[in-house]
């Protein structure tokens, strides 16, 4: 045995015969069609090799206010206008986050992102004045429901005889609906 432990190697068997198909495989025959060659006077171009381009800075705002924005239309949606006051919340922070995107492609300090930042400023705008809508809307659903007696009678009445989401969204459209009569008034 050898000093560090290990056994000396051993010889080499017989080298593999290269004519014999090895697995089954056929080497490629001479029916093989030959490469087309390239036509007289045609070099083919030398390749330079890939430089990739330096990286610019990123527009983190233009992502930023984009996803916000979108967050804040998707939430009011789903939530209908329930959380209007996290939607607003995130509407203006989109907004501001797209108008910062644009004014970082306006100044040259980055090409990046650039709609994706004028969506943002949009979506974020929309998204604002429809969740402050929402806002309103619920605050005078929770005062007709605070002032007027006739409101809060109806209210619970629908929420008495009916149990469960439809219940709450029938009394929130009674409310409405009493709401809108005593402006109009």
């Amino acid at each position: 045995m050898a000093e560090g432990g290990f056994l000396p190697p051993e010889a080499a068997g017989r080298e593999p015969d290269l004519a014999e198909p090895a697995g089954g495989f056929a080497p490629p025959s001479a029916a093989t069609p030959p490469r087309p060659q390239p036509a007289p006077g045609w070099q083919p171009a030398q390749r330079q090799g890939w430089v990739p381009t330096p990286a610019g800075p990123d527009n983190g705002a233009a992502v930023l206010g984009f996803s916000l924005a979108l967050s804040s239309v998707g939430l009011l949606i789903v939530s209908a206008g329930l959380s209007s006051v996290v939607s607003l919340a995130l509407g203006i922070v989109g907004m501001l986050q797209g108008s910062k995107g644009k004014r970082l492609v306006r100044d040259g300090h980055t090409q990046k992102n650039k709609d994706l930042a004028q969506a943002g400023f949009v979506i974020g705008i929309v998204a604002t004045v429809l969740a402050a809508l929402a806002t309103l809307f619920w605050i005078g659903i929770a005062i007709a429901v605070a002032v007027d007696e006739g409101t809060r009678r109806d209210f619970q009445q629908q929420l008495d005889d009916r149990r469960g989401e439809p219940a709450v969204l029938t009394a929130t459209v009674v409310g409405a609906l009493r709401l809108i009569g005593l402006v109009l008034t």
